[in-house]
């Protein structure tokens, strides 16, 4: 559905800037869609228009975008600005896809390394503990509990590795899904990821950068705040920031200031700075709010550019740490025995 509304928003975007009337553009689209879902999308929507429905109501009834961005196209058409809030929307749409790649980017090296971790681990534990089980049986010595613990893994997979390594997979897989994708629990997986170092700089700085762009833009076109800030609610991946932009919302629509509001709710300064709360009541004060948060979103947008390209470099300390613990560790329960038979023979 996502890249049905991509498609159609951005393609009719550039076609009714480049000077053609709606249908015309709707209708060229509608010939070119490669998907029989799309088509259907788009012939209603002609059909409706052609019956004399405005566009905007068209969106409305094939369920295709927000509420807001109706709002913003019903706002085009009155004031005849359909092909500027078109584009509008479209560049909404392609920060959207940003901000959520820089997350998916800023998560993807620490999950590759630690994988990568388990799998060399697995292997190990699988082939070579069992041997060096062996070996040290044959000494007949007193083995440490570390020792005793890794050659029991190592026994355990040589046995049962066939049917226990793919559901240790199946049990990873299985908690990822619980954890940080399923909507009912996901918000524990978010809540470790929003306070583990580095990461939680980068989404609260994707975050931030989200919320000036998206809420500048659409307060800048037109939009009431009370619309704009539901577009923002539906764009953040995030529900503890769901949950923060809500209340920011019902507060500033019962009347509450910007300021007040942020003051309002518990641990705000936990996803939006303090000084940029001070930036919006400012801007909000002297009627300057729309570009506040602009620039705000501008600066932030820079800022998650230059922190995801040096990501790797910022999570190597931390990846680094546990590798070397299981490392370490590995490392001493096999010395660990070694050194006790020297012990023995010096003895």
């Amino acid at each position: 559905m996502s890249a049905d509304r991509d498609y159609i928003v951005e393609n009719l975007a550039m076609l009714v800037d480049s000077g053609m009337d709606i249908m015309s553009s709707l209708k060229a689209l509608h010939m070119e869609a490669n998907t029989r879902a799309l088509k259907k999308r788009l012939g209603t929507i002609i059909e409706m228009v052609e019956g004399g429905s405005p566009l905007w109501k068209a969106f409305e009834q094939v369920k295709l975008l927000s509420t807001a961005n109706i709002a913003l196209i019903h706002i085009g058409e009155e004031s005849a600005h359909l092909a500027r809030n078109l584009s509008l929307i479209a560049a909404q749409h392609q920060k959207a896809r940003g901000y959520a790649s820089k997350i998916r980017s800023a998560l993807l090296y620490p999950v590759l390394i630690l994988s990568l971790t388990l799998i060399i681990g697995i292997g190990i534990s699988w082939f070579i503990l069992p041997k060096l089980a062996k070996v040290f049986l044959d000494l007949k010595i007193e083995l440490p509990l570390m020792t005793k613990i890794l050659l029991g893994v190592g026994e355990v997979l040589e046995q049962y590795g066939l049917f226990l390594v793919p559901a240790i997979i199946g049990g990873i897989v299985l908690f990822m899904y619980i954890f940080f994708v399923f909507k009912k629990t996901r918000f524990i997986g978010q809540w470790v990821l929003m306070r583990t170092p580095v990461l939680k700089e980068v989404i609260q700085d994707i975050e931030v950068a989200r919320f000036g762009q998206v809420l500048g833009t659409l307060l800048q076109s037109g939009l009431p705040i009370a619309a704009a800030m539901d577009s923002i609610i539906e764009a953040t991946n995030f529900d503890a920031y769901k949950s923060m932009y809500t209340q920011l919302r019902d507060l500033i629509v019962e009347g509450d200031s910007f300021r007040s509001s942020f003051e309002r709710i518990k641990n705000s300064r936990l996803y939006i700075p303090l000084f940029i709360q001070q930036i919006l009541a400012a801007g909000e004060k002297s009627g300057n709010l729309s570009p506040a948060l602009k620039k705000i979103g501008d600066i932030y947008e820079e800022k998650t550019d230059e922190m995801t390209r040096n990501l790797t470099v910022l999570l190597e300390p931390i990846m680094l740490f546990i590798i070397w613990l299981g490392v370490i560790g590995a490392a001493m329960a096999v010395v660990m025995p070694i050194y006790n038979l020297i012990g023995n023979l010096n003895n």
